[in-house]
């Protein structure tokens, strides 16, 4: 749908001021990174604000099982891992 982008998942994940934050984890079908700001800006002309994800997270590797199916716990430990470092 976006441009650039080779995969996603959206997931929950804790935040000390609202409870939970939806966060999208998203793999990029090149190396270089997309801007976080223009990946939401351009889901702005899709989905209805309340439901972007408060963040986009960059990954190498998407979570997901041989089956292809998205192993959602991993994505928030990996989700949880990369706010925690940033």
């Amino acid at each position: 749908l976006l441009d650039g982008v080779d995969d996603a998942m959206v997931v929950g994940v804790p935040d000390a001021t609202f409870g939970h934050i939806v966060v999208a984890v998203v793999r990029m079908r090149s190396a270089g990174a997309a801007d976080e700001g223009a990946l939401r800006q351009a889901l702005r002309g899709i989905l209805a604000g309340y439901k972007i994800p408060k963040r986009i997270l960059h990954v190498a590797d998407m979570p997901r099982s041989d089956s292809g199916k998205g192993n959602y716990q991993l994505a928030r430990q990996v989700a949880d891992a990369l706010l925690t470092a940033a």
